[in-house]
Order: structure tokens, then C-alpha cells, then sequence
């Protein structure tokens, strides 16, 4: 059967403040021979589903989903089972393993996008430590699905479109690198947010031509796009200096910068680690507090914050501080706000209200950075020890389980 989340499933390193440091070392050595999941997203095919992810060993792994109306003897996810990389299928089909993995480079990869430009064109967006690389994603997986081996290199692929690479240096140096931590397209411009001391890089998509640097928003961690009243699209970004920038992409001209530093307790520096749009009038922030332990006045304990701001005014309507430190956030189809940190689980606010956790859902990875929503509703989550847990619309019953190796 289908397993039930539970909080007292939950295991946070601050529960225990003390051998915080002790439980994270022996976690990483238990979980050396996998890696961890960074980004992930659910993509839709004329036939099937897919989960994809990209990880810190530089390759990307793709999963089958099982529909919703798989038979629960399926979906039911037994970790004490001697042979891990197996689960029950369904003619051949669904298992815990990968249906295809494959290289993209020998760096970290740290996030990922799926853009549809039109039925005929889909484009994979993936970024780290070698820059952006975009790949014409029908061509890319009708040579997956035909290469004979399960693992493959880009590289080794005889993709018909040829990948197109980025690099976020205005005189690119193949020996210097950069992580990209976001992405995004908006028409025929890719932007990305970098940890360096530009931040924000424009490209031409077709060209491959660098038009700009955005120098004032340095060590980015984050960029979305969002609609405004009169229609005009405009950039979000955040990163380490705890400020969002608010950016008119027409015309690349920065329209507001907000400072988070501004909120919350005196004395402790905010750093934006991801933003999500849920409609033109609002959007929420997730990040760490800097320094937090050494604010010897007035310390709760904190290490986090959540803020949700109003679009047409552009300010802060609730905020709130966390034990742990958020990853990622992201809106699911009930416009409730989910976050995961580094602890082994996911929670759920009500994005205008952040003053408790209204929901909490377990899962297998210690320290989670995936967070995909599916397109009816369902949840998947994973980062360290390279599990992803498939969850139903409501996050409260656990479907599915999917690893990247097939040993504990």
C-alpha cells in the first residue's frame, strides 16, 4: 500500500543543535556513492511523463512516472526490500531506476528548466559549473530512447541540432568557471543567474550573442519573470546581498531595488535563495539568514525567512523566520506555498499567512533541493543521497520512489 506521511518521520539537524555538525558529516559518508539532486521537472510527452533531474555528478537522470491509475501494488515503496533497484512493474516499465541517464558535463549541475517554445520545439535549459547549455529536447530524447545503452554522454549523442553553450564571462575562459544557478528564457533572450560579480547575464538565444551585464546585482541565486496590469514582462532576481531587483526586460532597466535586510530581526543579512511567481499579484521569497548564529542579541534560533510580497504594490505582506534553511520554494495547484530545506521534509504555508507550517511532508533525503510539481498536482522531492519521493496532489500519500543507483 501506499505509505502516509508522518511528521514524526521528520528529521531536522536543529532539533539537536548541538551534533548538528556530527549528524551532517555522517550523512555525507553514508551518502557518498550517490549524488545529490539539484533541480528537477516533470515533462510532458504525447505518451508518457517524465521526471527529470539534474545532480551534482554533472549528469541527467530521467524517470518513467507511473500514471495515476497504476494498481497500488505498483506504487507501494518498501526500503527494507534486499533488492533496492526493484520494485514491483508494470509490463517492464516502472522502476525505482532510470530509464535514461546521461552526461552533460564533468562539473556540478545545479538547475534546470523545461521551455516549450511551440508543439514542434521544446528546448532543456540546464546550468553549473561549465555555463548554460540548451538542448533541442525532441531531437535529444529521440536519441536517448534509440541509443542501446541506458548511460550516455551529450557528447557521444548524433543529435541532429546541436547543443548551443553559454558562458557567463564577457571574454569566456574555458579555464575559469562560474556556477549558474537559474535560468530563464523570455522569448528570444536567455538570462541567467550566476555567483559571480556580474549576477545577471543576457544572451541572445539564436546568436548565441552576450548582450549584457547587470553589474549592481552581484551572486545571484535566483531569476523569475512575471506579467504586470499593462501587460509588460519583468525580471526577478535575488541573491547573497538579500535585495530584490525588480527589472523591466524591454528595456533592461532596473525599475526598483528591494531591500530584505530591511525586514525581520536588526543586525542579521538576508540571502535570496529561490522566488516563485504565483499569479501577476503575488509572489513569495525563500532564503537564509547570514550570521544568524553569531547574533548573540536577540537569537531565536533561526537560520531561515519566508516572505510573501504583493505585486501591485510591491511590498511585504507576511514574513516569517525558520529553523531551518529553505532551498526552494514553489506554488502548488491549491496556492499553498511549499518549501524544502535542509531537512527530510517539505512544508506547506499559506502564502499570505506565514505566522506556522500548515502541512508537513516527509521525505527520504536529508537535505532536499527538488521540488517539481506535476501537472496534476503531484509532488516529487529529493537532494542528498540521490532519492526522489512521488507523492499525491495532497502530500499526504507517499506513490512512488525513484533512485539514481540501485544500492543503499
Amino acid at each position: 500500500m501506499a505509505t502516509k506521511t508522518s511528521l514524526t518521520n521528520v528529521h531536522s539537524f536543529y532539533e539537536t543543535p548541538t551534533s548538528c555538525q556530527n549528524e551532517w558529516n555522517k550523512y555525507l559518508q553514508a551518502n557518498k556513492r550517490h549524488p545529490t539532486l539539484m533541480d528537477g521537472s516533470f515533462i510532458e510527452s504525447p505518451n508518457e511523463l517524465l521526471l527529470a533531474s539534474c545532480a551534482s555528478d554533472g549528469n541527467l537522470y530521467f524517470w518513467k512516472v507511473p500514471n495515476s491509475s497504476v494498481s497500488e501494488d505498483l506504487m507501494q515503496v518498501d526500503d527494507d526490500d534486499d533488492d533496492y533497484a526493484a520494485l514491483a512493474q508494470h509490463d517492464g516499465e516502472y522502476t525505482r531506476m532510470p530509464f535514461r541517464v546521461c552526461r552533460i558535463h564533468t562539473g556540478s549541475l545545479s538547475t534546470m528548466q523545461f521551455h516549450i517554445v511551440s508543439h514542434e520545439k521544446q528546448l532543456l535549459v540546464v546550468g553549473g559549473d561549465a555555463g548554460v547549455v540548451v538542448i533541442d529536447f525532441v531531437d535529444f530524447w529521440n536519441q536517448l530512447c534509440t541509443n542501446t545503452s541506458s548511460t550516455c554522454s551529450l557528447k557521444d549523442l548524433n543529435l541532429l541540432v546541436p547543443p548551443q553553450h553559454f558562458h557567463p564571462y564577457p571574454s569566456p575562459d574555458p579555464n575559469v568557471t562560474a556556477q549558474v544557478n537559474d535560468t530563464l528564457i523570455v522569448g528570444d533572450h536567455l538570462y541567467a543567474a550566476v555567483g559571480d560579480e556580474f549576477g545577471l547575464y543576457k544572451w541572445h538565444l539564436e546568436t548565441k550573442q552576450l548582450l549584457k551585464t547587470f553589474h549592481n546585482t552581484p551572486y545571484l541565486h535566483s531569476i523569475q519573470s512575471l506579467k504586470s496590469e499593462t501587460d509588460a514582462t519583468f525580471l526577478l532576481t535575488g541573491g547573497e546581498e538579500g535585495i530584490l531587483s525588480i527589472w523591466n526586460c524591454h528595456n533592461d532597466e532596473l525599475i526598483q531595488d528591494i531591500s530584505l535586510n530591511d525586514h525581520g530581526r536588526k543586525g542579521v543579512r538576508k540571502s535570496i535563495k529561490s522566488i516563485a511567481v504565483l499569479d501577476d499579484y503575488w509572489f513569495s521569497i525563500a532564503g537564509e539568514l547570514i550570521g544568524s548564529s553569531n547574533s548573540t542579541n536577540n537569537d531565536n534560533g533561526c537560520h531561515g525567512f519566508l516572505s510573501t510580497f504583493s505585486v501591485p504594490t510591491r511590498s511585504v505582506v507576511a514574513y516569517t523566520e525558520t529553523l531551518s534553511r529553505p532551498q526552494r520554494c514553489a506554488f502548488l495547484p491549491n496556492r499553498t506555498l511549499a518549501t524544502c530545506a535542509n531537512e527530510s521534509a517539505v512544508s506547506h504555508w499559506h502564502f499570505t499567512c506565514l505566522d506556522k507550517v500548515i502541512q508537513k511532508t516527509c521525505c527520504s533525503s536529508l537535505s532536499v533541493h527538488v521540488l517539481a510539481v506535476a501537472p496534476d498536482g503531484r509532488l516529487a522531492m529529493g537532494g542528498v543521497g540521490g532519492v526522489i519521493d512521488l507523492y499525491d496532489a495532497t502530500g499526504q500519500e507517499q506513490l512512488f520512489q525513484f533512485v539514481t543507483t540501485n544500492t543503499k
